[in-house]
């Protein structure tokens, strides 16, 4: 329990019609994720709607750490800001505890979202930790910062070895 951290209150799986799906319950929140304001403004947001969310989603991954927990999935869609501006982060579905085995990760070895995951996923066998979460923030923020990820993949390259040479 984190005040930038969403606080989730249980899971249950429901069996309807269509099959079953589980559903998590958290605390409600009102405003939107980063990833919906870039969107509105693809070349980036201004320093000081950035800044808030540079102090608030470190802060919330810091007290998940402090705790074992690893989020794995850091990307703008999983930092959420509420409309009274505090900063929460949000779907923890890909994260691990310290200590876990590494078979907390998929077959492919990959966890998260590509495009923000570090390096080290691409080793194979490196489950994430603190240090990947971290990773994946800087890309956030460069992205938040600047409507780009720090890095191109150039036309013709595949993606995976853009993200190796990266």
């Amino acid at each position: 329990r984190h005040q930038k951290v969403a606080r989730y209150y249980g899971a249950f799986v429901h069996r309807g019609a269509f099959g079953e799906s589980l559903v998590v319950v958290q605390e409600y929140l009102e405003g939107e994720t980063l990833k919906e304001m870039l969107q509105r403004s693809p070349k980036g947001l201004d320093a000081d709607v950035v800044l808030p969310v540079v102090d608030g989603a470190p802060a919330g991954l810091a007290a998940a750490a402090s705790a074992g927990v690893y989020h794995r999935d850091v990307k703008p869609g999983n930092v959420f800001v509420c409309r009274d501006g505090r900063v929460k982060m949000i779907d923890f579905e890909s994260a691990r505890f310290a200590g876990s085995p590494s078979d907390a990760t998929p077959e492919d070895g990959f966890c998260g979202s590509f495009n923000y995951m570090a390096p080290e996923f691409a080793e194979g066998g490196f489950s994430g930790d603190e240090l990947s979460d971290v990773f994946s923030m800087g890309v956030v923020f460069h992205e938040a910062l600047c409507g780009t990820l720090p890095y191109a993949v150039r036309a013709g390259e595949k993606p995976d070895l853009a993200f190796v040479a990266r």
